[in-house]
């Protein structure tokens, strides 16, 4: 079935949260104790963000 507009717009403001958080990410390197622990957040973030990106299509 179909899920509700409701379902669909919070997938798509959570795209956007994800987006800006990715982005945040590249701003400031010295965040992170290594390149590893940045890369594994960076990883929890995409995969998150293919999560929402669905509910967004409506899938």
């Amino acid at each position: 079935g179909r899920q509700s507009k409701f379902k669909t717009e919070a997938g798509k403001f959570f795209v956007s949260w994800i987006d800006d958080l990715l982005a945040k990410i590249e701003e400031n390197p010295k965040r992170y104790e290594t390149p590893e622990q940045k890369a594994e957040i960076r990883g929890e973030y995409l995969r998150a963000r293919e999560v929402y990106s669905k509910i967004a299509e409506g899938e």
